[in-house]
């Protein structure tokens, strides 16, 4: 299975997000947020960087930015994800990363949890402030905790590589309509073979593929208003007629652009550079 990369999804002023989950499951991915993740109720199997965790009720684990991971539970599974800004949070882990990544009860990261999270959801002044002193308090309580180890070149790269995906997610999310592969290689200064070796390399699929998934996603939200014919959305989307749309359409969603239903959802964040969404259908978010 293909990793994805997914943007910060954080939203507001704050710097930290945290939701609650029933039955989170999602595929390969990474991003650029430091994530916790806590299993309120059941059990949660958790791979990161190749290697698998499950975890029980009051167990939690530190996925660090960048970490190629994924979670798997059911229905009976509770699961807070706390999610943390890299460029808030980076100078607490700036060239190192923990020793071990399993939460120590001590640490009772229950509770935390659910005070930023009242924070998060409160009218009270400063709430965000709060909410992001709560999680530094903790990540240093973590740090000091478990011990650090420096990290190492292959790091480095990786974060390269994360900054080029979010460039080339960016460029594409915003210019869907009249981007090609051509212009995008140029722009970058890359030849074209180079270029299509790169982006097979970074996103598990040829640049056409990536485009059209991108350019389904505007088309799904653009039906969704009801204000555009299938013609108008379909030139306004970038293709070049409505039979090449049409079999583009029905081939990622398994209808026809008329008969999409209207609670289909699909599997991409149009919000400009957050890639894919890795979070699948069956999961239910409680708050």
């Amino acid at each position: 299975m293909k990793t994805v990369y997914e943007g910060s999804n954080i939203q507001g002023s704050a710097h930290v997000s945290c939701i609650k989950y029933r039955n989170l499951q999602n595929i390969s991915h990474y991003h650029s947020d430091y994530e916790l993740v806590y299993v309120n109720e059941g059990i949660a199997q958790v791979a990161v960087n190749d290697k698998k965790y499950e975890l029980h009720t009051d167990e939690g684990i530190f996925i660090h930015s960048n970490d190629i991971h994924n979670i798997n539970s059911d229905r009976r599974t509770v699961i807070t994800v706390l999610k943390a800004e890299k460029g808030h949070f980076d100078s607490l882990f700036a060239s190192k990363r923990l020793q071990s990544t399993i939460i120590d009860k001590s640490l009772n990261a229950k509770t935390v949890l659910a005070e930023v999270k009242t924070e998060l959801t409160s009218d009270l002044e400063n709430r965000d402030a709060l909410s992001e002193s709560l999680v530094s308090v903790f990540f240093i309580k973590l740090l000091r905790l478990v011990g650090t180890v420096s990290t190492d070149s292959r790091t480095s790269e990786k974060h390269t590589n994360n900054e080029l995906y979010n460039k080339i997610s960016r460029m594409l999310s915003d210019e869907y309509s009249t981007i090609t592969f051509e212009i995008a290689a140029s722009r970058l200064h890359f030849s074209q073979s180079y270029f299509s070796k790169l982006f097979r390399s970074l996103f598990g699929m040829t640049f056409t593929q990536y485009l059209n998934t991108v350019r389904i996603a505007a088309a799904i939200e653009k039906l969704e208003k009801g204000e555009s014919t299938v013609a108008e959305i379909s030139h306004s989307c970038g293709f070049n007629t409505i039979r090449n749309f049409n079999r583009v359409f029905r081939s990622f969603t398994g209808y026809a652009p008329s008969n999409l239903p209207s609670d289909y959802e699909f599997l991409y964040n149009l919000k400009s550079g957050c890639g894919l969404d890795p979070t699948l259908n069956c999961t239910e978010i409680l708050e």
